[in-house]
């Protein structure tokens, strides 16, 4: 995972954040041979307002789980801010 500094919706949460790359970056991204050049140059924060954040299980915390229901929140969420 590449990452990024965070944008407006996830620094309340963290400094970084996964780099988002639009479907008009992943020929530039995935060119063998543009070595740190225009590739680069997407790695940066996704737009403000173009993420949403859902409540998940606590069980995300643990890399032996895994499925749908992981999405689904059993604990009461957590206080965010």
């Amino acid at each position: 995972m590449v990452t990024t500094a965070a944008n407006a919706d996830v620094a309340p949460l963290h400094d970084r954040m996964p780099a988002v790359l639009p479907p008009s970056a992943w020929a530039g991204w995935l060119d063998a041979g543009d070595v740190g050049g225009a590739a680069l140059a997407v790695l940066r924060p996704a737009p403000a307002g173009s993420l949403v954040a859902r409540p998940a299980s606590r069980s995300v915390n643990n890399v032996a789980n895994d499925g749908p229901g992981l999405l689904t929140p059993s604990d009461p969420p957590a206080r965010l801010f």
